[in-house]
């Protein structure tokens, strides 16, 4: 795995221990949960990569799931700037 590929997982498993955090995930199995993630992710990057097409596969999917995970955080602020700026017209 490249720097910039282990760059980019840095947000994915940071919102994928974010989400398991909101159905009760324990606030301290954070930092094991991000650990057993990043070796699982790089584990299966690793192994992806030696099939034909693998690793141009895998970097799809980490890219679908990256911003799969950062479009509800921007909706989210959208949604908030939307509704101050209407309670500020009032």
């Amino acid at each position: 795995m490249d720097a910039a590929v282990a760059l980019s997982v840095v947000p994915v498993i940071v919102d994928l221990v974010v989400l398991a955090l909101r159905p009760g995930l324990p606030p301290r199995y954070e930092t094991p949960a991000a650990v057993v993630l990043g070796v699982t992710i790089s584990l299966g990057y690793a192994l992806a990569a030696r099939l034909l097409g693998g690793s141009l596969l895998t970097d799809a999917l980490l890219r679908g799931v990256a911003v799969g995970l950062t479009s509800p955080g921007l909706i989210a602020a959208v949604r908030r700037l939307t509704l101050e700026s209407r309670a500020s017209r009032r």
